[in-house]
């Protein structure tokens, strides 16, 4: 029998729904840094596990279970492009954190997945494991903020017409990368950042003749700071030339969360094909 003490977390039903989710392999949060002096990440990366063993935790049927740090991958190329780094993430066997460093570890990429780290905790992780501050595990957040559900009778339309999702880039493995750096300030930062990724998609998808009509936005809502996943998700449908933005705004502003992440637990195994079809085309 396992020891309960490998449990590091138990399982929530928002944690039970991400491990459900009909996509959970993509729902990952991506940081690359360009450093002001080459650091030793490696042992920054062991000493940082052991404050917040979540680092190397595997998601199971029993919650969060303790599992060993993750490798630093070192190599040539552009840091945030490695294949270890893109490659989905399967939650029962792999930690929920990536990292990567350029050879001349002046550059470091980490990449976690949303169910462990949302985007502010990744970055608190980042900025500790840099500042060698070691993180203090009683500063995890464990309260999760949450929205009222979506009734089920709202999705239902969408079994027969899912939305559609983003075209693999040619030669890749299925995974899709685009980055650009720019910077966005001022008010609705979220909904004109989703209305940019539509768009940006959308300029994709047509280059490679794949439809691009029917948008499902998963949408991540931040909570308190600190390091590990308090966010909330909201559900946004759209069709190619509606008012992104806006939509994301009435959204936020609703505060109702997908049925995935309330009622998505109950689903039974044998329904995963069907569930598939509820997925979004992104997260944002």
């Amino acid at each position: 029998m396992p020891d309960p003490a490998d449990v590091l977390a138990p399982l929530t039903p928002q944690a039970l729904a991400v491990l459900r989710h009909p996509e959970p392999s993509a729902w990952a949060v991506a940081l690359e840094l360009t450093l002001s002096q080459p650091v030793d990440i490696g042992s920054r990366i062991v000493a940082a596990h052991r404050a917040v063993p979540m680092m190397g935790a595997r998601l199971t049927e029993r919650g969060w279970e303790s599992g060993d740090p993750p490798p630093v991958e070192v190599g040539h190329g552009p840091v945030l492009l490695r294949p270890e780094l893109l490659r989905p993430f399967w939650l029962h066997a792999d930690p929920p954190l990536r990292v990567a460093m350029a050879d001349d570890r002046m550059r470091v990429a980490f990449v976690g997945h949303h169910a462990a780290f949302d985007g502010l905790g990744l970055l608190a992780l980042a900025t500790a494991v840099i500042a060698d501050r070691l993180p203090n595990q009683s500063a995890e957040p464990h309260a999760r903020g949450g929205g009222r559900g979506v009734p089920m009778w709202s999705r239902v339309a969408e079994l027969t017409r899912p939305a559609h999702r983003v075209a693999p880039s040619a030669g890749g493995a299925g995974e899709v990368l685009r980055a650009r750096r720019l910077t966005i300030g001022g008010a609705a930062v979220a909904s004109r950042a989703a209305a940019a990724c539509v768009a940006a998609v959308a300029a994709h998808n047509r280059a490679r003749q794949t439809r691009w009509q029917r948008v499902g936005l998963s949408v991540a809502v931040g909570g308190p700071p600190g390091i590990g996943n308090v966010a909330s998700y909201r559900r946004v449908d759209v069709r190619a030339g509606d008012d992104v933005a806006a939509a994301v705004t009435r959204a936020l502003a609703e505060g109702k969360e997908p049925i995935e992440f309330g009622r998505g637990p109950m689903i039974p195994s044998w329904a995963a094909p069907l569930a598939r079809r509820l997925s979004d085309s992104m997260l944002v």
